[in-house]
């Protein structure tokens, strides 16, 4: 009987510490996701399309596609970066978390921002971000 007992709980423990284990894997996968996006996004990426929405004070609705090269994205692996276009450069730090991308100006005067991350791969990336005034989607290639 005490035997039987024995691996009675023997086999309770086990089947505990597989249960607690699965419960686990959520949160380990979004760690593998973020450090993907984390190792793809440093290098230096050129935004070939821009497009989006934003209501003006007017509460007229101003739509936009841009399809250019001259702007660049570069993200350094120390979590700091540059955007630059023909007229500036601003300094920035960046911080991924799942996939969001946080974006700090350092030294400028533009507003921080927060993006979504809806691909990214070695060679394209695409971020969107938006509100209930705004949206914008950037298609990004790397250099």
């Amino acid at each position: 009987m005490k035997k039987v007992r024995f691996y009675g709980v023997t086999l309770l423990m086990i089947l505990l510490t597989t249960a607690f284990t699965s419960c686990s894997k959520s949160s380990d996968d979004d760690k593998e996701d973020t450090a993907s996006y984390t190792t793809n996004i440093v290098g230096v990426w050129t935004i070939t399309v821009d497009e989006g929405w934003k209501i003006d004070s007017d509460g007229q609705k101003d739509t936009w596609k841009d399809e250019d090269a001259d702007e660049h994205l570069k993200f350094y692996k120390d979590g700091t970066g540059t955007h630059a276009d023909d007229q500036d450069f601003n300094p920035f730090t960046w911080k991924i978390v799942g996939s969001t991308l946080s974006i700090t100006p350092t030294i400028s005067s533009y507003d921080s921002e927060t993006w979504t991350i809806k691909s990214i791969n070695a060679k394209t990336m695409i971020l969107e971000t938006s509100g209930t005034k705004s949206y914008d989607k950037l298609t990004c290639t790397k250099s």
